[in-house]
């Protein structure tokens, strides 16, 4: 379930993957920039309050990847879990068969 106080969007990342963005609807390219613009100097403010180590060392290449603009976006469902079928049917799908000639 998707935590009240923190809203319906979450962004993560390392210095491998890149950084997520968990979304309930998909957002455009500018957005993702917007957030990137947003996330980069809280991300160095954490950066310069971690004692040298490898979280440190850690963040320091999540934040170059966060400069680059490497964000993806996720699609969450309403429970938080992270799978989301958008083009699912409601009813039992049938089975059609055409014969032609």
């Amino acid at each position: 379930m998707l935590d009240k106080k923190r809203g319906p969007c979450r962004f993560h990342g390392d210095s491998t993957i890149g950084w997520v963005l968990d979304v309930p609807t998909a957002i455009t390219n500018e957005q993702l920039h917007r957030v990137a613009r947003w996330a980069t100097p809280r991300q160095i403010e954490r950066w310069r309050s971690l004692p040298p180590g490898d979280r440190k060392d850690e963040l320091t290449r999540a934040i170059e990847l966060l400069k680059q603009g490497r964000i993806a976006q996720r699609l969450i469902d309403d429970d938080g879990d992270g799978i989301l079928i958008p083009f699912a049917s409601t009813e039992p799908a049938t089975t059609r068969r055409y014969v032609y000639g």
